[in-house]
């Protein structure tokens, strides 16, 4: 947990530098049309100087601060700008640059979204230059100086910038962050910040390549993403269910895919944690906390899917070892993973009550993977089949009780529905976001995309329903850290939603960016067969609507008070 905060902390301090400088301040008095109210004086706010044990507290009022002032600006009528029109040549490697009337400097991030209003008072160029030239190099490497040319010859306008590299990343205080508790909005901001400076730029080459950015996933570790929601004494974030949703949230906006698998990998490193051995959890939890070790979920089979109760992998027992044969089918990270949790039954024992839960390492003789599937979507992510022939375990890797492997499965899975549901929300809010942009720039019959009618309606609907999907996947979330007895029924609700309500706003976005949308320069592409593959995942949507029936069907009354 302290090396989490260690990690939260230095985030923090780095902002503190960019936000030193920010100033915000009224339009010229000469630009009459932008300026709604009688007077008004140039407001500004810097940034104190804090000292490293101050950063939390400080980072808090710096947003209640600045949340008071974009109200009190608001309320008073002297903050509405009219959006530039023309189009200029922009050197956005300049500290400095200025779009029609309005002059501009980069903050904290590398991307349009990090460019704040100054007016014409400006920090010192050649420095905020210098500064953001070290974080491209320090990001993009060898391809940052090919990466700085093509941004300095961009003929854009302001609101036009919606390419791979400079993705319109939401702000945390937003809707994305409405209820949360300020230290969740800055586990969100950490996690929102990964994403964009980490994942996304690298996503479409990960996704070409097949491979898993394992460089990455280390870093994610060093900053607590590898055992978000296990305890602290061996590694773990200790973090609650609903931080896990929103990180989660945050990873997949960035790369829909390595987020999917980093939720996997984080619930087998929970099972562990929670139903191992002190010796497993010793031996497994820190290594994969810290991604040094990768995880891998393993109860699907060839022969029983959404039947997972009826899965034919059996072991029995020979001394101090069990001897497996059967096989698993579909296992996300199989090949790179070096810990696998294998449900299997005990030879001759039917049912969910003969089904057990074992340890497996990569490596064990008898332990064999299959070819690499080629899939639609989660590319950057290895599938497998996986063979046991003989393959012997020793009775010590046994996870849990004889006969509480079935019990396992399932409390994973809820909370891996919540995990993939938040993915599903991270891709929806990109793909919307870049739908938003689209519509507003692009123009046919001589007016923008943005002004006729239709759209407007299917943007609203597409609004409601990501609004609706994030709120009932927190929910759900709330109810599985709290254990209640609607968490079960509740999580797949969430899942079945989300995941379907999410999907159709990343297929109505890609269908606004018409024959772009189908490019692979353009990320919406990826989002949509990631976010196919959550209707499937972690139990089909139609077993979801069988648990929520179900469970409705059985009660006297719908969620009794």
């Amino acid at each position: 947990m302290s090396m989490f905060f260690d990690s939260l902390n230095a985030f923090l301090r780095d902002r503190h530098e960019c936000l030193e400088a920010e100033q915000y301040c009224e339009m010229n008095e000469d630009n009459e049309e932008d300026r709604v109210g009688d007077e008004g004086e140039c407001q500004e706010e810097t940034w104190a100087d804090m000292g490293d044990d101050e950063d939390m507290k400080a980072y808090r009022e710096f947003q209640r601060v600045n949340r008071l002032h974009r109200e009190g600006l608001k309320k008073e009528g002297k903050c509405r700008k009219s959006e530039p029109t023309q189009t200029d040549v922009v050197n956005f490697n300049s500290a400095a640059f200025k779009i029609g009337t309005t002059e501009y400097f980069w903050e904290e991030k590398v991307g349009i979204d990090g460019v704040k209003d100054v007016g014409t008072d400006l920090p010192d160029e050649q420095g905020k230059r210098n500064e953001m030239i070290s974080r491209k190099r320090a990001l993009y490497g060898d391809k940052a100086e090919e990466i700085m040319e093509k941004e300095t010859s961009m003929d854009v306008g302001f609101m036009k910038v919606y390419n791979t590299l400079n993705p319109p990343m939401y702000p945390c205080v937003s809707l994305t962050s409405l209820g949360l508790s300020p230290e969740t909005i800055e586990i969100q901001d950490l996690a929102k910040r990964f994403a964009t400076e980490k994942l996304f730029p690298t996503s479409r080459q990960q996704n070409e390549k097949g491979q898993l950015p394992l460089d990455l996933l280390k870093e994610a570790g060093e900053l607590g993403f590898g055992g978000i929601y296990c305890s602290p004494e061996h590694g773990g974030t200790g973090l609650s269910r609903l931080d896990a949703s929103v990180i989660f949230e945050q990873l997949s906006a960035g790369c829909s895919s390595t987020g999917a698998y980093m939720s996997i990998h984080n619930m087998c490193a929970w099972m562990i944690d929670t139903y191992g051995t002190a010796e497993q959890r010793e031996k497994y939890v820190c290594k994969m906390a810290a991604f040094e070790w990768l995880g891998s979920y393993c109860l699907t089979e060839p022969g029983s899917g959404s039947d997972a109760a009826a899965l034919t992998t059996s072991a029995r027992k020979e001394g101090d070892y069990y001897v497996v044969n059967g096989s698993k089918a579909f296992i996300s990270g199989s090949g790179v993973s070096n810990v696998y949790i294998v449900m299997m039954r005990h030879e001759g024992v039917a049912g969910p009550k003969g089904i057990f839960s074992m340890i497996v390492e990569a490596g064990t003789p008898g332990f064999e993977l299959g070819k690499n599937e080629s899939k639609l979507g989660w590319c950057t992510h290895p599938t497998r089949i996986i063979n046991f022939e003989n393959c012997k375990i020793p009775v010590s890797n046994r996870l849990g009780g004889e006969n509480e492997g079935f019990n396992i499965a399932m409390a994973g899975i809820n909370g891996g529905r919540i995990n993939i549901a938040s993915c599903s929300l991270g891709a929806a809010q990109m793909s919307m976001d870049y739908a938003v942009q689209h519509l507003k720039d692009r123009k046919q019959f001589n007016k923008r995309l943005a002004d006729f009618q239709w759209n407007q309606f299917k943007i609203a609907e597409m609004a409601t329903k990501l609004h609706t999907s994030r709120l009932i996947v927190r929910d759900a979330a709330n109810h599985l850290d709290n254990n209640t007895e609607f968490k079960a029924p509740l999580c797949a609700m969430a899942k079945v939603h989300a995941t379907d309500n999410c999907f159709e706003v990343i297929n109505q976005a890609l269908q606004m960016f018409g024959g772009y949308g189908v490019l692979k320069d353009y990320p919406i592409e990826r989002y949509l067969r990631d976010s196919r593959v959550h209707q499937i995942i972690e139990g089909t949507n139609e077993i979801m609507k069988m648990i929520v029936a179900r469970d409705i069907l059985t009660n006297d009354t719908y969620y009794k008070c």
